[in-house]
């Protein structure tokens, strides 16, 4: 028998009534499955960790190809791989290439790889993306849209537009706007995907800001949280116009004389990375480290694309954000360079703008990390349009000696040093 007195209720009442079972349900499907997922790690023995299993599943691999390839294998030249590439590949059927020249260096003619898989494929152009799929059966592109893509040469501009205007080009090929993977996610809507959900470089905190933000927390992140207090960090250098033609040399100060003697007893010179937006910066940066942080990479975001370190600085330089620094894309590859402390460094200014490094900055304040002013800074700040009060607060009822604030200023500074030295005094305009 059907009991259909439930219906006589009211609509909300209905619909509340069967939101509840739903859920009562789904809880109890995903406690079964739960459940199974145990008994199957119990089965793995769980006493040994994803990365013992991960050892072992390496050394299986070994094992087999060691089998496979016992017999000495035949020394080839740079000649060979075009001439006698069908041997070469007998005897190296993996092999690491660029896009660029994986067609160039072999003659696949008369064979095609099995498989290729480009990796990184938003860093690689339309043309040299399908040139590598000439020469394989299968393909299997693997990139991150959220991430950086590839530079078009800007003297190929004009020539690129013409071809597209000629030929009609199709948007989603169209070289000047798309990277390959752009292009073939949207040329080929029908094709398998998967999203990569495992994430293992950085730690949860730093990661944690792109994965609720940009993900839509789809990530599953396996890196550990060992409960340092300092993973994050970001250093606001005083109001003021400190940059200068993409170079700003307060926030180098900063790097070179606060954090990296900060830095040595956490990581080694070589495990530390300084990211910056723009050339002029990174040259500059190189300029001023002393010989004992020379192992430091310095390089801009594009540059840096793929890379890791323990520790990465990031430099934004900008004293108010650019579009083309605060872009999703450029903040995703440079704080996914950091394993397990970031620290950045940045104007004062940028923490009260709205905009995806001030969300950041919150992010970090949000969970307990420090945003801090840093301790390098200059009486002459105090010139700088955007403390005009503060300035107006330090001179008030002070002795003035010229009609230039910047002369009131070095003269009241001088008189502060002074203080230690009695002996000595000040002659202004001498």
């Amino acid at each position: 028998m059907v009991n259909f007195d439930f219906l006589k209720n009211t609509k909300e009442s209905i619909l509340q009534t069967l939101e509840s079972y739903f859920y009562t349900n789904s809880i109890n499907e995903l406690e079964k499955s739960i459940n199974l997922c145990e008994k199957k790690l119990v089965s793995l023995n769980t006493k040994k960790t994803i990365k013992d299993l991960q050892d072992f599943s390496m050394k299986f691999l070994k094992n087999a190809l060691a089998l496979r390839y016992k017999e000495e294998r035949k020394v080839f030249t740079i000649e060979d791989l075009y001439i006698n590439s069908a041997d070469f590949l007998q005897a190296y059927p993996i092999v690491f290439s660029t896009t660029h020249s994986i067609v160039n260096s072999l003659n696949m003619n008369d064979a095609l790889f099995d498989y290729i898989i480009i990796d990184e494929s938003s860093q690689v152009d339309i043309l040299t993306g399908v040139l590598a799929l000439s020469i394989a059966k299968k393909a299997v592109i693997v990139g991150d849209k959220k991430q950086l893509s590839c530079i078009v040469d800007t003297n190929i501009i004009e020539e690129v537009e013409k071809i597209n205007k000629e030929f009609k080009i199709e948007e989603a090929c169209n070289y000047l706007t798309h990277s390959f993977l752009d292009s073939i996610t949207k040329a080929l809507n029908n094709t398998p995907r998967v999203l990569l959900k495992e994430h293992y470089r950085c730690h949860p905190k730093i990661i944690g800001f792109f994965n609720k933000k940009f993900y839509n927390d789809e990530l599953l992140i396996f890196s550990e949280d060992k409960n340092q207090k300092d993973v994050i960090k970001a250093i606001l250098t005083p109001k003021g116009n400190h940059a200068r033609e993409h170079y700003n040399l307060r926030e180098i100060e900063v790097i070179t004389k606060e954090l990296i003697p900060a830095l040595h007893h956490k990581a080694s010179s070589k495990d530390i990375g300084i990211i910056t937006p723009y050339k002029r910066q990174k040259e500059e940066l190189e300029r001023h480290l002393d010989k004992d942080s020379k192992n430091i990479q310095v390089d801009t975001v594009h540059k840096y694309q793929g890379r890791e370190k323990e520790c990465i600085i990031i430099s934004l330089v900008d004293n108010q954000l650019s579009n083309f620094v605060d872009v999703p894309k450029m903040l995703n590859v440079s704080i996914t360079r950091a394993k397990n402390f970031l620290y950045l460094v940045a104007n004062s200014e940028i923490l009260n703008t709205q905009s995806n490094v001030a969300d950041f900055m919150r992010y970090i304040q949000y969970n307990n990390f420090e945003v801090t002013q840093s301790s390098i800074n200059s009486i002459f700040d105090l010139l700088y349009n955007a403390n005009k009060e503060a300035r107006e607060a330090y001179l008030k009822n002070k002795k003035r000696i010229s009609i230039y604030d910047s002369e009131n200023l070095a003269y009241h500074a001088i008189l502060d040093i002074l203080k230690d030295y009695p002996s000595l005094k000040v002659a202004a305009h001498v």
